[in-house]
């Protein structure tokens, strides 16, 4: 019997063979391509599994099933046709392109394959019903039916066929690691073929390729492969965890076993991964600390940049890609772990000296950790690099939604900012508005940079109304990381600039101390709090304290010399202050705001010398360095009434600074009168008195509530030396007795105040 008398070529037309309904006749024809012999044994079956005709043609083992007992049914194809479909029998929906591929990996000879042939048996496929068009439009699938028939009459074994069809994932998945933007087609059936196969490295692969973005550009097949993981899948590829946590939770939300699902369009799936991967939920924490892959990797030393390189390395039959893939996942383990214990430096090493040929994704995510670091480390300038290395090429790949290019982008405005310069942050603040429309993927590895670099530019405007609700958000922010030392800095720089009382300037330090005291932080950040508590200090006017906390911090500090010539100038000791501006203003790592606020110092302590012409000349090199850098900030923390006074007198150089610095937000003399109201709580002049050893003894004694006689014999003193020395200390004080002497030496930060 020729192919034309057993084959149906219409749902009609097999409606009238069989005697089905309407309904059944175009399931049977969708599975069988019309070829009478398939579709009868599928109806014979239908009798004998107590299965629907959906579910008996929707599932492969099924569809295996109903052709397992028919011996005799034959659709007549030539050799090579027969050796394509069994190829082809392996996808779901294939274009030209991803069909090609699939043959190029499974044959013996791939040159004598050629794309004019494939499309020519493609078209003859069609044409006899071997093929029918596929669910997604321009592609073509092999109808169930016909798949099943081909794999019964393969005399391939299990292992045979297994071998076949990982070598068509490995095929696939090299190519979605190394496309800048893959194939949908492909990724689809990469990732069913994957599953099927419990091919569990080709889909932990696949998915550190594509990232997050998987579930929701391929929703059908991505919630598909990735729920519902086993456990041994879960221990072999520890990097399929956050892809199952994901997973598992939207098609929990999804309904899975509802009887009337939601559908998984792009938008909702989209939505789903966002909301699962919010700030504080377990896939945002186990995205932050990647799980080490294997024994023994949790020691960084085990590994180097030229390892990951060495071909050598791999093991029996791992591909390059493969081997890429596993070196950048203990790499990114190995950072991880050194940046919990502290060692960002080290980590950002690590992580830059890491070089691969592989995929590049995954060299994306090792580069971006190390940029991280760095600038937890300090090193703006080397985390600025690292992230130009991967700027272009996730920019090119970039997916909506995706946390990659905010944060690249985000990090890279926190990086600028803290190198000082403020321009550029300002740029990249812009570029990242343009990414930040949610819902987005992993919001915790972008959003902390982007609002500390934006609470920093607010800060420079003297926005002080937004960056308090900026520092109540990153208060409230459930994963801050490391970038939660900013806060309570800026929360310090606010309560000073626009506090109206001394008391609300201590409640806002001491509100930051508690914050502080709950977490970890490393020496840089030790460095950072104690320079933001030494400039609370002196704008309380506590010189003592402050000057004791400016001696512990390190002589390649700028803040060091800001605040020592501050201190200077608050004591009234301005020839000392021109001494150390003079001294340190050259120094290279003083930033250009540092070196603007040494020029104000200077212009101040010339002002209060009475050398108007030197101020003047001083204040306007401040204007233009703060132009420059685009901050207020140096002009806002000078002294206020001597501000008011250098500004008055500098008024045909700062009014353009002003027009530049109001920009759409509000008028010039609305600026103007900003930059008057600022600061006002600060001590602008704090004569402090030069205490002996033996007057801070004094003191301690006093405030043990000691009597005369009890201080007399724990100094072995008489008590008469003991009451000249009190009365000297008094004096010294401005002090009538022991009560206000007290007072007036935590005012001067003599003591620390009580504790409440």
């Amino acid at each position: 019997m020729n192919s034309q008398s057993i084959r149906s070529r219409s749902p009609e037309e097999l409606q009238q063979a069989l005697g089905v309904d309407e309904h059944d006749a175009r399931l049977l024809f969708r599975a069988s391509g019309g070829w009478l012999p398939l579709a009868r044994a599928a109806q014979a079956a239908l009798g004998s599994s107590g299965r629907s005709t959906h579910e008996l043609l929707g599932s492969a083992s099924l569809a295996d099933f109903a052709v397992a007992d028919s011996d005799d049914i034959d659709v007549p194809l030539e050799t090579r046709d027969r050796l394509i479909l069994k190829a082809l029998s392996l996808l779901h929906d294939f274009t030209d392109e991803v069909a090609m591929s699939a043959l190029e990996a499974v044959a013996d000879a791939p040159a004598d394959i050629e794309a004019d042939d494939l499309t020519l048996t493609i078209l003859r496929l069609q044409s006899i019903g071997i093929l029918l068009p596929g669910e997604t439009p321009g592609t073509l699938t092999v109808p169930p039916l016909i798949g099943a028939w081909m794999r019964l009459r393969s005399s391939e074994d299990a292992s045979t066929a297994s071998l076949l069809r990982r070598t068509v994932v490995e095929a696939f998945t090299q190519q979605i690691e190394f496309a800048k933007s893959p194939d949908p087609v492909l990724i689809e059936n990469a990732l069913i073929l994957a599953r099927a196969g419990r091919v569990w490295s080709a889909l932990s692969r696949i998915a550190s390729a594509v990232g997050l973005p998987i579930l929701y550009l391929h929703p059908r097949s991505a919630l598909e492969a990735f729920t519902d993981l086993p456990e041994k899948a879960l221990r072999e590829e520890p990097d399929l965890m956050l892809l199952s946590l994901v997973a598992d939770r939207v098609s929990e939300i999804c309904g899975r076993s509802a009887a009337r699902p939601a559908p998984r369009t792009v938008d909702r799936v989209r939505e789903l991964v966002a909301r699962a991967t919010a700030p504080g939920s377990p896939a945002s924490r186990a995205f932050a600390q990647p799980t080490v892959p294997e024994a023994g990797a949790d020691d960084p030393s085990e590994s180097t940049g030229a390892e990951a390189a060495d071909a050598d390395a791999r093991g029996p039959g791992e591909s390059l890609s493969a081997h890429g893939h596993s070196e950048a996942r203990r790499m990114l383990a190995r950072i991880a772990l050194l940046s919990a214990r502290g060692h960002h430096g080290e980590a950002a090493s690590l992580g830059a000296g890491w070089t691969s040929s592989g995929p590049t994704r995954p060299r994306a995510l090792v580069r971006f950790a190390a940029a991280a670091e760095a600038v937890l480390a300090g090193e703006p300038g080397r985390a600025l690099a690292l992230l130009r290395d991967i700027e272009d090429g996730v920019r090119e790949s970039s997916v909506a939604g995706d946390f990659l290019a905010p944060a690249v982008i985000a990090w890279s405005a926190l990086a600028s900012y803290l190198s000082g310069d403020h321009r550029r942050a300002e740029t990249e603040l812009l570029r990242f508005a343009g990414l930040d429309e949610p819902p987005l993927v992993l919001e915790a590895a972008f959003r902390p940079a982007a609002l500390v670099t934006t609470a920093y530019r607010v800060l420079d405007r003297l926005d002080l109304g937004r960056l308090a609700d900026l520092v109540e958000r990153m208060k409230a922010f459930p994963e801050m990381g490391r970038l939660w030392i900013h806060v309570p800095v800026l929360e310090r720089s606010l309560a000073l600039l626009s506090a109206t009382s001394e008391s609300g300037v201590l409640l806002a330090d001491e509100e930051a101390e508690v914050y502080s005291r709950t977490r970890r932080t490393t020496d840089d950040g030790t460095e950072m709090l104690r320079a933001s508590r030494a400039a609370t200090l002196l704008g309380l006017g506590q010189l003592y304290r402050a000057q004791q906390m400016l001696e512990e911090l390190s002589p390649r500090t700028g803040a060091k010399y800001v605040l020592m010539a501050r201190s200077y100038v608050v004591a009234g000791q301005h020839a000392d202050a021109l001494a150390v501006i003079r001294a340190h203003f050259y120094h290279d790592f003083l930033s250009t705001r540092e070196r603007a606020e040494l020029t104000g110092l200077a212009a101040v302590a010339h002002l209060r010398l009475g050398d108007r012409d030197r101020a003047v000349e001083a204040f306007r090199e401040t204007v233009e360095l703060t132009t420059w850098v685009g901050s207020l900030l140096p002009i806002a923390l000078l002294p206020a009434s001597d501000r008011t006074a250098l500004l008055d007198l500098t008024t045909e150089v700062w009014t353009p600074a002003l027009q530049e610095f109001a920009g759409a937000r509000m008028s010039v003399p609305d600026l103007r009168r900003l930059l008057d109201r600022v600061g006002r709580s600060m001590v602008m002049r704090a004569d402090i008195p030069n205490l002996t050893p033996r007057e801070r003894t004094l003191l301690d004694l006093l405030e043990q509530n000691r009597s005369v006689s009890q201080i007399a014999a724990h100094l072995h003193l008489v008590e008469g030396t003991v009451k000249n020395n009190l009365s000297g200390l008094y004096r010294k004080l401005g002090a009538t007795g022991r009560d206000s002497a007290l007072a007036r030496a935590r005012a001067l930060g003599y003591m620390e105040p009580p504790e409440t």
